[in-house]
């Protein structure tokens, strides 16, 4: 059975959120891998990245910017807002 690595908590947390906030760099990577969504935000508007940030968790942070980088890259921003409009 396939497990959903986007499943989400009462507070809207995924599970990267979770590994952010530790700085567990290997798991953030391997949820990364299996298509988590960094985009999400919780039900008071944190993303992952500000989760590790808040945290201070610096290679979680540039784990999660250079994935972040990758998808971008070839798309304009009208493309990143559409996708982002569509929950993609």
């Amino acid at each position: 059975a396939a497990v959903d690595v986007n499943v989400r908590s009462s507070s809207g947390s995924t599970p990267i959120f979770w590994a952010s906030a530790l700085g567990d760099a290997e798991i953030v990577q391997m949820l990364l891998g299996h298509g988590a969504e960094q985009h999400y935000t919780d039900k008071d508007g944190r993303s992952p990245l500000s989760v590790a940030r808040s945290y201070g968790q610096s290679k979680v942070m540039d784990i999660l910017l250079q994935d972040s980088a990758k998808v971008s890259v070839g798309r304009t921003i009208v493309d990143r807002v559409a996708s982002l409009n569509q929950g993609l």
